[in-house]
C-alpha cells in the first residue's frame, strides 16, 4: 500500500514536534532512508508541501501569496492581511511577489482559493464574452 505524502508528512511532524533538535536530525535522516527504501524519494518535494500545510496548520495560520505587477503599497498589502485574517480567522503568512504580465490589479492566493483581480485576468475574461 503507498503511503501519501499527507500521511508522511503528519507523522513527521507529529513525531518531530515532540523532539529536541538533534533527535530532529536523526529522524529527518531516518525519514529520508525509509523513503529510499520504499523508493518513494520522488515524493519528498510533495511530503514537504504537505508538511508547511499541516504545520501552518497546527499553529493558527495561512500561508498566502500576493501577486502585482509592481511592489504593492503598505497599505494594500495591510489591507489585504487583515481581509483574509477576518474571513479566516487566523495569522496570516503574507508572500508578495511582482509578476509584471499582470499589468496592474492583483492576485491573491491561499490555500486551494484565487482572488484575481488584476487587469490581464479582466482583458482575458473579456476577451471571452467577446468571442462566445
Amino acid at each position: 500500500m503507498k503511503i501519501s505524502p499527507k500521511k508522511y508528512a503528519i507523522a513527521l511532524y507529529d513525531v518531530a514536534n515532540k523532539a529536541d533538535k538533534i533527535e530532529q536530525g536523526l529522524i529527518a535522516e531516518k525519514f529520508f532512508k525509509l523513503l529510499l527504501k520504499k523508493n518513494s524519494f520522488s515524493l519528498l518535494p510533495l511530503v514537504i508541501e504537505e508538511l508547511e500545510k499541516y504545520a501552518d496548520q497546527q499553529r493558527g495560520q495561512v500561508r498566502a501569496e500576493l501577486f502585482t505587477a509592481h511592489q504593492a503599497s503598505r497599505t494594500l498589502v495591510n489591507e489585504l492581511r487583515k481581509f483574509l485574517a477576518d474571513r479566516l480567522q487566523e495569522k496570516i503568512i503574507l508572500q508578495e511577489h511582482v509578476d509584471k504580465d499582470l499589468l496592474g490589479g492583483f492576485a491573491l492566493k491561499w490555500n486551494d482559493f484565487l482572488l484575481d483581480v488584476s487587469v490581464k485576468a479582466e482583458l482575458s475574461r473579456l476577451n471571452r464574452q467577446l468571442n462566445s
